[in-house]
C-alpha cells in the first residue's frame, strides 16, 4: 500500500533516499496536515526544521509546496460552431467566442466571417481559446474543403511539480491523437467536417490526466 511519503516522491518524479523513513520523520497524518495547511505554527516550525536535516523530508516539504503553489483553477470551456462554405467559413455562435485575428481575409461582419477573393487556402479564424495554456485555436480552411487545426499558448501551460502537459485531439468522439504540449504551436493534421473536442491535461507518472482547459470546434455542411 502506498503511503503519502510514496505519492509525494513520485509525483516530484524521483524516488526516497532511504526505504523507510527514520524515527523523527512526521507521519503521514501529519504531513497530510502540513499540505492542507491545517498544522499550527508550532508544528509547522517542527516539521520544516527537522526537513532541513533530513533530505527525504526535505524533498517531501518541497513537492508540497511546489503543489500549493501552482495555480489550481477549475478546467475552462471555449465552443466555437462555425459552417464550411464553398470560399470560406462562418461563425455560427459570434456570442460564444471572440475573434482574435483574421489572415487574408475581410473585417468580421454581424458575427459572419467569410473570405473574399484571397482564396480559402489563405483563410484562417484564431478564437481566444480557454486560458491556462491553451490561449489561441486556429482554424484553417484547405483547398480541398479539409481543415487544419492548430493551438498554441501565451505561456506554458501551468502544471505541478512532476507533470507533463498533453493535448488530446478527439474527433466525433473517438480519440484521435495525443501529443506532448508547452504551449507552442502545434498543428494537426487537416480533417474532415465534424465535432472536434481538445483537451488539454496535464498528468504525473501513475495518476490520473487533470484536466486544464477545453475547446469544443464543430464544423458544419
Amino acid at each position: 500500500m502506498k503511503t503519502l511519503l510514496d505519492i509525494a516522491f513520485a509525483t516530484a518524479g524521483t524516488r526516497r533516499l532511504r526505504q523507510e523513513p527514520g524515527p523523527d520523520c512526521p507521519s503521514d497524518e501529519l504531513l497530510a496536515g502540513y499540505a492542507d495547511s491545517l498544522l499550527t505554527a508550532t508544528e509547522i516550525r517542527r516539521l520544516e526544521d527537522h526537513a532541513l536535516e533530513c533530505p527525504d523530508c526535505h524533498l517531501v516539504l518541497k513537492t508540497v509546496l511546489d503543489l500549493r503553489s501552482a495555480p489550481a483553477t477549475a478546467p475552462r470551456r471555449v465552443s466555437v460552431v462555425a459552417r464550411v462554405l464553398q470560399r470560406g467559413l462562418e461563425l455560427l455562435n459570434p456570442l460564444e467566442v471572440t475573434l482574435r485575428s483574421l489572415v487574408d481575409g475581410p473585417a468580421p461582419a454581424l458575427g459572419a466571417v467569410r473570405g473574399e477573393g484571397a482564396g480559402a487556402s489563405t483563410e484562417v479564424i484564431a478564437v481566444e481559446g480557454p486560458g491556462h495554456g491553451l490561449d489561441q485555436v486556429e482554424i484553417r480552411l484547405q483547398p480541398d474543403g479539409q481543415v487544419r487545426l492548430e493551438v498554441r499558448g501565451d505561456e506554458p501551460p501551468p502544471v505541478y511539480a512532476g507533470e507533463i502537459a498533453s493535448v488530446v485531439l478527439e474527433v466525433d468522439g473517438a480519440p484521435r491523437e495525443k501529443r506532448p504540449f508547452s504551449g507552442a504551436p502545434l498543428a494537426f493534421a487537416p480533417q474532415d467536417h465534424g465535432s472536434y473536442r481538445i483537451r488539454l491535461v496535464a498528468r504525473a507518472p501513475g495518476a490520473d490526466p487533470r484536466e486544464l482547459g477545453e475547446a469544443v470546434i464543430e464544423l458544419r455542411d
